[in-house]
This record gives structure tokens, sequence and C-alpha cells, in this order.
């Protein structure tokens, strides 16, 4: 079967050469150009009555473009008896995060520190572009960080993109994402205690609070452990314990700056979590000392944030020292 894809910027011919079932797009097809085998697309078509709704989407999702999110590529419209339908050409991808994952697990085949890096940097970039543009994620889990490979056994060769809700949205024919509080798995502590506490969902920064919800994915990406033992449903506080010892298992089995990273955006207090962009800096201190010379380039450092949160840093860093004595001690 063939398809063409036509705009200002595309008009060429397609070939289906997978079909796939993702748990947000539902049934699509990827696409592989008939000339140029290098270069695929994802499909997915809707039937709408309505078209008002999905312009509107459109018009949104088209102003983002960015190689570490899933882009909107074009679209082609028709009519279709009483209503249109839509093409939709995304990047394409195969897997996502949470599915990696479940196909390690069984023979404990965990994640290489570069294949980390890799995701946690790209899915970092992406969520800073976002929020560049004043969009925060809300429903950060695994499989919403999605993996382009040209094929499911290529462990080597791939892109990591994030999937944003409002694209959902367009592929749900219009009909506006949402999600109970409750029904969300990977909940920052803030969010966490406003189920107890209805009144304190006004005052969550859901900015910080993405913060905490990806450092939650790379928790159990790097230990394959559910982080559902990280909440503790009696007192609707976070299980510190069960996040510390596994903190120190990823201290132990990858590298020093790697867990670093992860207990800075597990950091409990919103008010002196960092920000992605301040993960960001941290980031790219690579393998330098995370003591010294991070601490110089937090003060030293342009915040690139436009929100401009003040972090208080007395009490971050004095944070990160009272877990690395947990650490020591438990070494």
């Amino acid at each position: 079967m063939k398809f063409t894809g036509t705009n200002n910027s595309y008009n060429k011919t397609y070939d289906v050469v997978l079909n796939i079932n993702d748990k947000h797009f539902k049934e699509c097809v990827i696409l592989q150009n008939s000339y140029n085998p290098s270069e695929q697309l994802l499909l997915k078509t809707i039937i709408v009555s309505d078209q008002n709704a999905i312009e509107d989407l459109i018009a949104k999702l088209s102003n983002l473009s960015n190689e570490f999110i899933v882009n909107l590529l074009f679209f082609n419209k028709f009519s279709k008896g009483n209503g249109f339908q839509y093409d939709l050409y995304f990047d394409p991808f195969l897997s996502d995060l949470s599915l990696e994952m479940k196909a390690r697990q069984v023979e404990r085949n965990y994640f290489s520190e570069d294949e980390l890096w890799k995701i946690l940097n790209s899915t970092l970039k992406g969520l800073c572009y976002l929020h560049d543009q004043e969009i925060y994620h809300g429903f950060l889990e695994p499989n919403y960080i999605k993996i382009a490979k040209k094929n499911i056994e290529d462990n080597e060769n791939y892109a990591v993109k994030l999937l944003h809700p409002l694209f959902i949205e367009l592929i749900n024919e219009g009909e506006r994402f949402s999600i109970e509080m409750d029904e969300k798995s990977y909940l920052s502590p803030e969010e966490f205690i406003s189920l107890k506490y209805e009144e304190t969902k006004n005052y969550i920064d859901y900015y910080k609070a993405d913060v905490y919800c990806l450092g939650l994915c790379f928790l159990e990406a790097a230990t394959f452990f559910s982080i559902k033992s990280c909440y503790d449903w009696d007192t609707y506080l976070m299980n510190y314990e069960f996040i510390l010892r596994k903190l120190l298992i990823i201290h132990n089995r990858y590298s020093k700056h790697l867990a670093y990273i992860l207990k800075n955006m597990l950091v409990v207090d919103d008010k002196i979590r960092p920000t992605f962009f301040e993960i960001e800096v941290l980031l790219a201190k690579g393998e330098e000392d995370e003591t010294e010379k991070t601490k110089r380039s937090l003060y030293l450092s342009p915040m690139r944030t436009k929100y401009n949160v003040e972090i208080n840093v007395f009490f971050f860093f004095l944070f990160n020292h009272l877990i690395l004595q947990f650490f020591l001690f438990k070494v």
C-alpha cells in the first residue's frame, strides 16, 4: 500500500512497512520513503465530524518543533461522508522506555550507563524546550519517552523523543486529555500530598513536579524496581528510605555522577528542587568534581529558566550533604 504526503515541504510517496499498536497512538503505521528507505514517518488517521477543535490543536502543535520531541510534520485533510479525515504524519517511533524496561526485566539485562545518559539527556532537552515554550508536561511516565529506531532489535542506532499529552488530545479527535491525580502512577511529593489535602493543589509548581517525576522514571529504569513502593498511602508521604536504597544501588552499579543527578531531581522540597535547566547544567559537568565545581556552577552560571524561581543554595547543598552521609554510613 502506498501513501502520498503533500504539503509545502513534502510531495513524496511512501510504502507501509509496519503496522503498530502504540499505547497512545493506538493503531497506526510506519511509512518508508519509496526512494529513500532511511526516511520514515508515522501515520495516524482520524475521522471527525467537527473540524474546529482539530484545527486549533494542529495550529498549536505545528508551532512546536524540536529534535527531542515527537513532532507533527504535516497533515492531509479529506472530506469523509458527513465529516473529515485527517492523515497525520509524525516523527516515527517503534517503542518507548516502558516497553524497553519490560523486555529487559526478565533476564535482568540492565541498561548500560551510556544508554541511560543518552535517554536522560534527550528527554531533558525535550522538556527544556517545552518549558521554554511555557509548557509543562504534567504526565511524565516512561511510556511518554518514545524510542525511534529502524527496527525493534536495534539497540544501538536510535533516537529518543518525548511525547506531549497535547498529541494524545489530537489523536483522540480533539477530546481533552485529562486524568485524575489519583490515577497517575508517577507523582511528585507535592502532588501526592494533594490527594489528602485538596487545597494544596493550588500551590503545585507543575514544572518542578515534572523534574521529580522524570527522576522517578530513571530511578525505575536503572533498578527495575516498581516505583509503587515509593508511596506510603497511609500517610500520603514519600517512602524516602526506599528511594534512598535505590539511589544507593545506582551509586554502586553506575557512576556517582548519575546517582548525583537523580538524587538532585528527587529533592523532596519543590522550593529547592532544581529546574530542568539547572539539571542540564549539572549534566553538562560530566565527570568533573561533583562538589566544588558543581557548587561553583550553580553560584556563577546565569539561570536559563524564565520563571525566576529562586533556589536556596544553602539548604540545597545541606540536603545533598545529608544524603551523602547516608550513603557513606550504609557503605
